[in-house]
């Protein structure tokens, strides 16, 4: 089978991101890259303990690429982590590449990266340990998630500053991530940036559980994320993964339903 290309062929080492149900398509692409200059990179599942990040590896083996080549299947439109390892190649500055197994076809894939804006709740009581994953998901994976102590310079209006900071981001498809534990329960600010995020955007709400509580009454019917564990701070760090994982997924959901809007 020799390959088509509409434009640019990949070179050398390209990632391979696919949905691990679609192991028949990664074979006949792999036949197919065979009879070219391009070393076929797939990822393959890997267990790793609460105090590690799958992630972390996963970005490493991207990096070590020059591109990217994602099977388009059903199965990877579907796949949280087929969305990220593209948006993640494509934000740092890979050629990204889509292959169709129906029609044997590699296109270069031209679209521009995801916006991924992020208001994060929680109570400064649980500050140490949700500084540090918003810390992460703002340097390490592109998100443009607000951070009170970068984002709030002296002489700002700090209430304004904030529910702007809010707005902004929902408008753009962004989500409220509310970090819930029994201390935020109490927080009446807490209360209040939720009740604002469900009065305009209720759909784009998503709760992730810092203890063993339930969610608040108004969001009982969302899903919500345990990122409790037995890793650092109290956090099951695969579970941060999940997290990063389902925002750049919604986000893109978010995109293909105003394109067909």
């Amino acid at each position: 089978m020799a390959i088509r290309t509409s434009k640019k062929l990949p070179s050398g080492r390209a990632f391979i991101s696919y949905a691990y149900q679609d192991e028949e398509a990664l074979e006949q692409l792999n036949n197919v890259l065979q009879t070219y200059s391009v070393t076929p990179k797939p990822f393959p599942p890997i267990n790793v303990a609460p105090s590690e990040m799958i992630s972390n590896e996963l970005i490493d083996s991207i990096m070590d690429c020059r591109s990217l080549i994602y099977i388009d299947t059903p199965n990877a439109q579907g796949s949280r982590w087929v969305t990220l390892e593209r948006e993640y190649a494509r934000r740092s500055g890979k050629p990204v590449f889509l292959y169709n197994p129906e029609t044997a076809l590699i296109e270069l894939d031209e679209r521009p990266p995801l916006d991924l804006p992020v208001f994060p709740s929680y109570t400064r009581e649980d500050k140490e340990k949700v500084d540090w994953i918003i810390k992460f998901m703002r340097e390490e994976r592109f998100f443009d998630i607000f951070l009170e102590s970068q984002d709030l310079t002296a002489g700002d209006s700090w209430i304004k500053k904030i529910e702007s900071a809010m707005y902004d981001r929902l408008k753009r498809g962004g989500y409220t991530v509310l970090f819930w534990s029994s201390k935020a329960a109490q927080s009446k600010w807490v209360q209040k940036e939720v009740e604002a995020s469900l009065t305009d955007f209720p759909r784009q709400v998503f709760v992730s559980l810092l203890e063993d509580v339930d969610p608040p009454l108004a969001l009982m019917e969302k899903q919500a994320l345990r990122l409790y564990g037995e890793g650092p701070y109290g956090l099951d760090y695969r579970r941060v993964d999940d997290l990063i994982v389902y925002l750049y997924w919604f986000m893109q959901e978010q995109v293909s339903i105003k394109g067909e809007l």
